[in-house]
């Protein structure tokens, strides 16, 4: 290998490894965890029904949720495996060096779905949760018919996102804009909205927005 290739790669490593580095001091600081906590007590979840995570990653907030709920059941769903089942990523590792985590990853139910299909049987599930997810979504109107379909009557949906600062704001990660509270409300016209509250963590501003099936 030439040398200027060697040192190329040797950048792009360490730069990695600072990124990642950067990435778990944030993600799993004390004063981060706290917040997220205080966000799942805001939820009013039932521990006695499974709870459905839309767009669950790799299942790190799930597994903060069975923190407070122990004996609930969860279904994970994503588009992916792959970041779930990453040995190698970031957030997998930090939640295997928990027992709690461990003992967490091996309760869940995983399924990969897509916006217009989620495999699921109708009327099945008492509480969806759909946490910055929302607005990475192409095809909306199919995903909140699938949420309908699925939920037993008097069920909930919470979805929870960034309320944009500003017109057109984007999420650097998935390059999709955020979406205004206001506009998922009118995604949900077929529903009752039941709560609404809303958290922040820094100068970020997140809606926490329940909403019910109608009988």
């Amino acid at each position: 290998m030439k040398p200027i290739y060697f040192l190329l790669l040797f950048w792009l490593l360490s730069s990695c490894v600072s990124v990642v580095s950067v990435y778990e001091k944030s993600f799993f600081s004390d004063s981060n965890l706290i917040k997220i906590n205080e966000e799942i007590n805001k939820l009013n979840l039932k521990p006695e029904e499974t709870l459905i995570d839309i767009g669950a990653a790799d299942g790190f907030y799930a597994c903060e949720i069975s923190k407070k709920y122990p004996k609930m059941n969860f279904i994970l769903e994503d588009l992916s495996e792959e970041l779930f089942y990453d040995k190698k990523s970031t957030v997998h590792s930090a939640l295997k060096s928990t027992s709690h985590c461990l003992t967490f990853l091996e309760k869940y139910t995983f399924v990969k779905g897509t916006q217009t299909h989620i495999p699921l049987p109708d009327s099945s599930y008492a509480q969806i949760l759909c946490r910055k997810s929302f607005h990475e979504m192409k095809n909306k109107t199919a995903l909140v018919e699938e949420i309908h379909r699925i939920l037993k009557p008097g069920g909930t949906i919470t979805i929870i996102d960034i309320e944009p600062k500003k017109k057109n704001q984007k999420d650097k990660y998935c390059k999709n804009y955020y979406i205004p509270s206001r506009e998922v409300i009118k995604h949900f016209k077929e529903f009752k909205l039941s709560d609404s509250s809303s958290i922040y963590y820094g100068s970020y501003k997140y809606y926490i927005l329940k909403f019910e099936k109608e009988a």
